[in-house]
């Protein structure tokens, strides 16, 4: 987090967001991202009846890549549009997290990945919270 944190000042001298919240956001998105792409590739692999689950999963892991993209840039962002982002997400991460964790006692990928889902929501709304 430390590298993370030291590349965000090099690169936004002024930012609107707090470095700390940015830096732990990134994190957190970026494993949840990980771990809902390798949930839905478990579910795939499984041949369960998860087509709902799956889908939440595909949809977090891309809106969690789009998210990072974003924020990785985020002093020359626009802020709503930075904003809408980061609500999106925690809309993408609560659904998964909702929709595996009704699994993650049978599956350990399930669990893995809402717990993923709900650490990188609740950074996402301390940035949001913290944005100016």
């Amino acid at each position: 987090m430390a590298e993370t944190l030291e590349m965000l000042r090099t690169l936004a001298p002024e930012p609107t967001v707090d470095l700390s919240d940015l830096a732990a956001a990134l994190e957190a998105v970026m494993e949840c991202e990980q771990a809902s792409t390798s949930c839905a590739m478990a579910m795939i692999g499984e041949g369960e009846d998860t087509a709902v689950a799956t889908r939440r999963a595909l949809d977090c892991a891309d809106v969690c890549q789009a998210t990072l993209r974003v924020l990785s840039r985020a002093s020359s962002t626009d802020a709503m549009l930075m904003q809408a982002l980061v609500q999106a997400c925690i809309i993408a991460c609560e659904g998964s997290r909702l929709e595996c964790g009704r699994h993650a006692e049978h599956h350990e990928h399930c669990r893995l990945h809402s717990e993923a889902a709900e650490r990188a929501a609740t950074a996402l709304q301390d940035l949001l919270d913290g944005m100016a």
